[in-house]
């Protein structure tokens, strides 16, 4: 992942020089840095257009406005695709309903918003709390966790296959698929992935159609878009997109957070000494280390920040670069837990707006309070570099923690 802000040989025609940068952000940083920093280094102008490889080009908007602006014009700027086609992680049909515009998006939102309201998300807290001690017991007197695979990992994976109704046992397999389609660098392995998730929700889905559970996808099966009921595809198109999204953010997000809390020890003692403090930690560490790079494909010639915009040219909103936007928050490199406002767009905006963010809060909250509780005091083991991957969502590969016992 580069990052340069210098002008650059590579220009685009019709893209003035001094717009061009050379950048990937599915490039992963250097061993040491992260993507956050890299980020950082775009700043200067609003806009740029990221020269990546194989001629592929995207604009990158640097200023919180800007991204808010594009997230809220769905219809100058569409979600679809999702995921770059360049990086060979497409799907036959559009994703539910996360690439469907306004006012179909709604329509198909629709069925599955009570699962994901902070009514629903509070209802699971009792079940979430269980989890995160349970998860944290099993590693408390060994003094040291490997904690994206002890933790972060499992954590918020079991409690999403719970809602999709999938068996709690297979949570590993479900981890490793997910991981190879949104992080693997070889394209075949994508597509394996995908192929491989695609075949197993297929099979779920017409065991479901045959004996309904209580579980999100028996809803989805008994919901109705249009007067009429959902089908097959877009049953699976639905549960697909659910899948990559509830099984990568919350664990990216908490790989980041802990990684702060190990080497801040004034703020991990804010957590410790006072866990009411939670969620507001989690806000300020969400806007700090927002993870997550949407993109958006303009549906026709316009101008965004003084500059023209074609038709069919995509637009990376990284969230990092909006929550980090030192023109939108005094300090904004600053971790403070008691800022206010706090009004960031670590979900996205819009339309669009992430619909799992109630829940997401509620599992990274919890999470800080209960390891906390059995784990006060921890550190970064003596091991190799951190690295960070990049792409879609931003992550880290390990996370060594030890502690005295």
């Amino acid at each position: 992942m580069t990052g340069e802000t210098v002008g650059s040989s590579l220009g685009t025609a019709g893209i003035p020089d001094e717009l061009v940068c050379p950048f990937d952000y599915h490039r992963a940083p250097d061993p040491g840095s992260t993507p956050f920093e890299v980020l950082d280094r775009l700043r200067g102008r609003p806009i740029r257009w990221a020269q990546a490889a194989e001629n592929r080009g995207y604009w990158v908007l640097t200023r919180l406005e800007d991204i808010r602006y594009v997230f809220q014009h769905p219809e100058l700027f569409s979600a679809y695709p999702l995921m770059d086609p360049g990086t060979g992680g497409g799907w036959p049909r559009k994703l539910i309903p996360m690439e469907l515009e306004p006012p179909e998006h709604g329509v198909y939102r629709g069925p599955i918003s009570a699962w994901f309201s902070p009514r629903a998300a509070v209802a699971q807290e009792v079940e979430i709390q269980s989890l995160a001690r349970t998860l944290v017991d099993r590693v408390a007197e060994r003094g040291r966790s490997e904690f994206l695979d002890d933790f972060a990992k499992p954590f918020p994976t079991t409690i999403f296959v719970g809602m999709l109704g999938l068996p709690a046992e297979e949570t590993d397999q479900f981890v490793r698929w997910n991981t190879d389609l949104l992080h693997s660098q070889n394209g075949r392995t994508r597509h394996a992935a995908g192929g491989q998730i695609h075949q197993y929700l297929s099979r779920v889905i017409e065991e479901r159609r045959n004996a309904p559970a209580e579980d999100l996808i028996s809803v989805l099966l008994g919901s109705e878009v249009n007067g009429r009921p959902m089908n097959s595809d877009e049953v699976l198109d639905t549960c697909f997109l659910l899948f990559m999204a509830g099984l990568d953010t919350v664990t990216a997000s908490l790989g980041f957070m802990f990684q702060f809390l190990a080497e801040h020890d004034e703020h991990r003692r804010q957590l410790v000494e006072n866990p009411g403090i939670a969620p507001a930690a989690v806000e300020e560490l969400l806007r700090v280390h927002a993870v997550v790079n949407p993109t958006r494909t303009a549906v026709q010639d316009t101008e965004l920040c003084g500059v023209e915009v074609r038709k069919g040219q995509r637009i990376l909103l990284s969230t990092a670069l909006a929550t980090r936007d030192p023109e939108a928050y005094g300090d904004a490199l600053e971790v403070r837990f008691d800022r206010k406002p706090n009004n960031h767009i670590a979900f996205g905006a819009g339309p669009h707006r992430c619909l799992g963010s109630h829940l997401a809060r509620k599992e990274l909250a919890i999470a800080l309070v209960e390891w906390h509780r059995r784990i006060p005091n921890y550190r970064i083991a003596a091991e190799p570099t951190i690295k960070a991957h990049a792409g879609g969502v931003f992550g880290i590969d390990v996370l060594p923690l030890e502690w005295d016992v």
